[in-house]
C-alpha cells in the first residue's frame, strides 16, 4: 500500500525523529521534537497525528520516547531527500 506523503512541514518532524534517534541512540520526546523543528508544541502534535495516521509514525500511548519512524517513514526521509516525491 502506497501512503500519501507527507508534507514539508511533517517531513521536517520526521527528519528530527531520525536525526534525534541517530545522534542519541534513542527516541525523542514531542519536547526533543520542539526544540529541533523550532515550533509549538501543539504543532508537533498535529503534525505526529497526521504522520501516525499515514502510516509514517508509530508511537505508543503512554510510554516514553516511544515516538519512532515506520520503515516507510524512512522511505519518505530518503525519497525526499533524493528528491522524490514518497
Amino acid at each position: 500500500m502506497k501512503t500519501k506523503a507527507p508534507t514539508p512541514p511533517q517531513l521536517a518532524v520526521l527528519q528530527a525523529v531520525h536525526d534525534y534517534n541517530a545522534h542519541h541512540r534513542l527516541n525523542p520526546t514531542y519536547r526533543d521534537v520542539v526544540k529541533r523543528v523550532g515550533i509549538s508544541y501543539s504543532n508537533v502534535q498535529f503534525r505526529v497525528k497526521a504522520l501516525l495516521q499515514k502510516g509514517l509514525l508509530t508511537n505508543e500511548p503512554g510510554v516514553a520516547r516511544s515516538l519512532a519512524l515506520t520503515a516507510e517513514g524512512e522511505r519518505a526521509i530518503k525519497e525526499a531527500a533524493s528528491g522524490r516525491a514518497a
